[in-house]
């Protein structure tokens, strides 16, 4: 037998697959993506049941509740006609946009006026549909408003998404001028309230900061 067919080379060894890095630890003092530290972090997270920025800015969050409350009389005032609870919390939950996080999207005047623009429209086109097919409340099966006040604020929602007003008040909005009694008192009424809160905001904006 040949020699070289006798003594063949032993078969070369395959590479021993590579270990996976250890995942990064959630508790390490940065994010895996390499994020604030840790400190930064805790500086948004509720301490003790409260919020972590509270502590050190206790003068300010007092400072702008104060104004959301006369903010809201000063609306009170103004819509002393209105009987309409849920449209008189959709400003309250404006007011509270407005004083908690006057620096982000929902809370500029065009996104607040056009969301209520576009919440107004859907409910009183809605409203007038209603009446137009069905009649008037008295008349109106049981089932009506539940189908009419959930098509009502889709509608409300797709429209201001369109329009880029995204204002979730409005469209608590549209659902009371559905649920409720529509008027055009109602309506005008809370048109100038959402602009009269705006107005405050504006007035009041060099004092105003992100609270949440």
């Amino acid at each position: 037998m040949d020699t070289q067919t006798a003594t063949q080379e032993p078969a070369p060894t395959p590479p021993r697959p590579r270990e996976a890095p250890p995942a990064p630890d959630r508790d390490a003092g940065t994010k895996p993506d390499g994020g604030a530290p840790e400190a930064a972090r805790a500086r948004r997270l509720p301490a003790g049941g409260f919020d972590g920025n509270f502590r050190s800015n206790k003068a300010r969050y007092v400072l702008q509740c104060l104004l959301a409350t006369v903010a809201v009389m000063v609306m009170l005032a103004v819509m002393s006609s209105i009987a309409n609870p849920a449209v008189m919390a959709a400003l309250g939950a404006s007011a509270f946009i407005a004083f908690t996080m006057p620096e982000t999207k929902s809370s500029q005047p065009r996104i607040m006026i056009g969301g209520y623009v576009a919440g107004i429209a859907v409910g009183s086109a809605c409203c007038g549909l209603v009446l137009l097919l069905v009649g008037p409340a008295a008349t109106q099966p049981t089932w009506l408003p539940v189908v009419a006040g959930g098509v009502a604020v889709g509608l409300a929602i797709f429209a201001m998404v369109v329009t880029n007003t995204e204002h979730p008040p409005a469209a608590s909005l549209t659902l009371g001028l559905v649920l409720g009694e529509w008027a055009t008192l109602t309506v005008v009424v809370v048109l100038v309230g959402i602009v009269v809160l705006c107005a405050i905001k504006r007035l009041l904006r060099p004092v105003l900061r992100n609270l949440l």
